[in-house]
């Protein structure tokens, strides 16, 4: 990453790039193929059963996605071809 950070700004974003992902990795088990909305009494709510058509029903998609790619740049980057 060249942003023109100094070198603990890069730290921080790696670290932090690091417990995201093992974050969403912990909520993608958890969740199976829930699609995820606001927790109810600490429980998230299958938004995907109660109304499909949600504008909000991309957000965790589209984070899931974007770490996908990450992950997969990062693994080429080490010469892994497949997964």
């Amino acid at each position: 990453m060249h942003y023109g950070l100094d070198r603990q700004a890069e730290i921080w974003i790696q670290e932090l790039e690091e417990k995201l992902s093992r974050k969403l990795e912990a909520e993608c088990r958890r969740l199976g193929s829930m699609m995820p909305y606001v927790p109810e009494n600490g429980v998230y709510y299958d938004m995907g059963a109660r109304e499909l058509n949600a504008w909000t029903n991309g957000f965790f998609a589209g984070m899931m996605w974007q770490s996908a790619s990450k992950n997969l740049q990062n693994k080429s980057k080490k010469g892994w071809t497949r997964l």
